[in-house]
């Protein structure tokens, strides 16, 4: 099926939406200077700057790497680090764009009005926290289920695509494989059982291979993930979470949750009312199974995960929030699918609804750049003061700016400067010459400099640099000057 003009266009909307942190005058994520650096220290031939202060460097071979960083990488080689952050996080977007529309594309539905309540759930907490591998994973998953079900003429082509989609969604993150198995079981069911309702049989060889593909991934998948699932089950709460009124929409709050609190709540109530009319949509389908009801079923249970694994332990790995995204994502993916299977006012209610949500959207966008727009004197500062670093020097940061968005603003100091950063909280290992005790220098505990000003700092430190808006707020509640005699 050919999209038309009108489906390009509408693509051609979510993407420029995708892509709209790349006109902020500044925009910033929690994690995502950290996947910056990481990239900046692998070990790679085009590798200029080495980072040395004292004999002690940065231990590159502890780092994990994923497919990510191989792209920051190559990004790093053309921008500054700040750019190569916003361009990598609106590719990321753009990816998860192309990836479930080509998925609701191979499944025979088209791109209609519908399709537009993708540009909220686009615009996320997960984009802020600057969870970018794992949406590299989600958009890598659909579009390996979205290749193997357009390439059904061609075994080879089908399974081998399928089987590349799994490798690159294994190394972009660790849950990727999880999400690829649980969106190709339903699939591969539904076809299944469509052939043994046209042809009245089952054709072993495909079957075979699908069994050997989801025991591969899924063993693979545990051993990637077995210590952290362990660490869930261990902190499982004996009495279930109770359910808030914005259960399912959390992920759409973003950095203030009371100034955000009327325009997230109109998209919920909107949202309310397209699922509504869905519900209305596919009960005058009636009783035949149809595709997209598997995301309805998908649906149910990552709600339902969401809720079992609000726990400390879920929280601390973010699978609450993950979850509830997804099911915001695949909710979109139903109602664009059941607005396509039949005309009537239930369906022209689900479209009517996205455009309503869209200047509510664009409303969103501008209160978040504003924001965003606030925290770029500090980073400005922060990168000015970088300049001013002697070459070669050891450098412990102090962020005295309680904003947790620039919690991480260290890791943007640690690329530019050609010294060493004892930076803990940017999850560095550092390489210590034999001749120095580590226990003088412990690296590993964020606060080291605060529990030392008593003992005095080793003198292989050679500047401190505060970072932030309050820093004479910090000065005037801690002995720095003490500390810094």
């Amino acid at each position: 099926m050919r999209p038309d003009r009108s489906s390009v266009v509408l693509l051609a909307l979510l993407l420029a939406n995708a892509a709209a942190i790349l006109f902020f005058r500044f925009f910033i994520t929690v994690d995502g200077p950290i996947n910056v650096l990481h990239a900046s220290l692998l070990d790679v031939p085009w590798t200029e700057r080495d980072h040395l202060a004292h004999g002690i460097t940065y231990a590159s071979d502890a780092l994990h790497v994923r497919l990510g960083h191989r792209a920051l990488m190559i990004l790093l080689l053309f921008l500054s680090p700040a750019a190569a952050h916003d361009l990598f996080a609106a590719l990321v977007s753009c990816a998860v764009v192309l990836s479930v529309v080509a998925f609701l594309h191979v499944h025979g539905t088209r791109i209609g009005l519908a399709v537009l309540w993708l540009a909220p759930v686009t615009f996320n907490i997960l984009l802020v926290m600057g969870l970018f591998h794992f949406l590299l994973g989600v958009a890598l998953a659909f579009g390996s289920v979205a290749w193997w079900k357009w390439r059904g003429d061609s075994r080879l082509w089908r399974w081998s695509g399928l089987l590349i989609g799994a490798l690159l969604s294994w190394s972009a993150h660790r849950g990727a494989p999880i999400l690829l198995c649980m969106l190709f079981l339903p699939m591969l069911l539904v076809e299944l059982h469509t052939a043994r309702r046209t042809t009245g049989r089952i054709e072993r060889r495909t079957l075979g291979w699908s069994i050997a593909f989801i025991g591969v991934l899924a063993i693979a998948t545990a051993l990637r993930v077995g210590p952290a699932v362990r660490s869930i089950v261990r902190e499982l709460p004996t009495e279930l979470p109770a359910l808030s009124d914005s259960f399912l929409i959390r992920p759409l709050f973003l950095l203030d949750h009371a100034k955000e609190a009327w325009l997230v709540g109109s998209i919920g109530v909107l949202l309310f009312i397209s699922f509504s009319a869905g519900v209305r949509v596919r009960w005058g389908l009636g009783r035949k199974f149809l595709w997209h009801d598997t995301l309805l079923a998908f649906l149910l249970l990552l709600a339902l995960l969401s809720w079992i694994y609000g726990t400390p332990a879920g929280h601390r790995l973010f699978i609450t929030e993950r979850c509830q995204w997804l099911a915001l994502l695949v909710l979109v993916l139903w109602l664009a699918a059941v607005a396509d299977a039949r005309r009537g006012w239930a369906a022209q209610t689900i479209r009517g609804a996205a455009l309503c949500a869209l200047p509510l959207h664009v409303a969103r966008l501008v209160q978040a750049e504003e924001s965003f727009a606030h925290l770029q004197q500090v980073h400005l500062c922060a990168m000015e003061a970088c300049d001013a670093l002697a070459p070669g020097s050891l450098v412990v940061p102090v962020m005295a700016e309680p904003n947790p968005l620039l919690q991480h603003l260290e890791a943007y100091v640690a690329i530019d400067h050609d010294g060493i950063l004892v930076a803990p909280n940017e999850h560095l290992v550092l390489k210590l010459p034999s001749t120095m005790r580590s226990g003088r220098l412990r690296t590993e505990d964020p606060a080291w400099l605060m529990r030392h000003w008593r003992k005095g700092i080793p003198p292989v430190v050679d500047q401190v640099l505060f970072m932030g808006s309050g820093i004479e707020r910090t000065v005037s509640k801690h002995p720095w000057p003490t500390l810094l005699g």
